[in-house]
C-alpha cells in the first residue's frame, strides 16, 4: 500500500497538488487520468523519488518514503518515462547487458535470449536500436523485465503505439499484476484504462478523486472534470 498524506507540491508560486490524501493499493493496476497540467506526472516523479514535496508525507509498505530514497526503496521502484530508456547505438541484446551491469544483475546468455524472444526482439539482436516506436517500447519493457521492481510506474506508455503494440502493452501490464506487482499508469488512453484498471484516480483542480474502475466510465469522469472548470 502506498499512502499519501496531506501532500502539497508547488513550483515557485504555482500550486500543483494541494493537500492530497490518497491510498494506492498493492498488487493492483491504478491509472492516473485527467487533463494536461493537472499534476499526474508530477506525482509520478514524486513517487519515483525524483521530485521533492513541499509538505506532507508518503508511506510505502508502512514505512516513510522521504527523498532521497533509501537504497532498498530505490530497488523496489522503477519509473518508465515517456521517453525511451534504451540506448540507440546499442543492439537490443547490448541494451539488456548494459542495464544488467548498471543494476548489478547476473544474467545468463540463456536468460537474455529468452527475454528477447518473449518480447519478439530476438531477430533484432544484431542491429542497433533504430527501431520503430512500438519495437522501442517492447525493448523498454524487456529492460523493465530484467530489473523486476515491485512497484512499476508507467508514464503514458501507449503514446504513439499502434493497435498491435497497445495490445502487447495491455497484456504485459496484466501480467505484472499476476506476478503480484503494483502498477501505476498515467494515461490519456481511456480505452486502455477501461480494460485493465482496478482503480482510477482523477486529477482535477489540484485534487485527486479515487474511483473503483468497475463503477465508472473513465472517459465520462474526465470530460465532466473539464465541464466543471471551464
Amino acid at each position: 500500500m502506498i499512502k499519501i498524506n496531506n501532500l502539497t507540491k508547488k513550483y515557485k508560486d504555482k500550486l500543483v497538488l494541494d493537500k492530497v490524501n490518497l491510498q494506492i493499493p498493492s498488487n493492483k493496476i491504478s491509472f492516473f487520468v485527467g487533463k494536461n497540467g493537472s499534476g499526474k506526472t508530477t506525482l509520478m516523479d514524486i513517487l519515483a523519488g525524483l521530485n521533492k514535496i513541499n509538505h506532507g508525507s508518503i508511506q510505502i509498505d508502512n514505512k516513510d518514503a522521504s527523498i532521497p530514497y533509501s537504497k532498498s526503496l530505490r530497488k523496489k521502484i522503477f519509473s518508465l518515462p515517456v521517453e525511451n530508456i534504451s540506448v540507440e547505438y546499442l543492439t537490443a541484446k547490448e541494451n539488456l547487458l548494459y542495464y544488467s551491469e548498471l543494476f548489478k544483475l547476473k544474467l545468463s546468455d540463456r536468460k537474455i535470449k529468452d527475454i528477447l524472444q518473449s518480447y519478439n526482439l530476438f531477430e533484432e539482436t544484431d542491429f542497433s536500436v533504430t527501431f520503430s516506436t512500438g519495437m522501442k517500447k517492447r525493448l523498454d519493457l524487456a529492460i523493465l523485465d530484467i530489473i523486476a521492481p515491485e512497484i512499476i510506474l508507467l508514464d503514458e506508455p501507449s503514446l504513439g503505439l499502434d493497435v498491435y503494440h497497445v495490445d502487447f502493452l495491455r497484456k504485459q501490464i496484466l501480467n505484472y499484476k499476476k506476478l503480484g506487482k503494483t502498477v501505476i499508469v498515467t494515461s490519456h488512453d481511456m480505452a486502455l484504462s477501461e480494460k485493465i484498471a482496478d482503480m482510477i484516480y482523477l486529477f482535477s483542480e489540484k485534487k485527486i478523486i479515487a474511483y473503483n474502475a468497475k463503477d465508472v466510465n473513465s472517459e465520462e469522469i474526465v470530460l465532466e472534470s473539464y465541464k466543471d472548470h471551464d
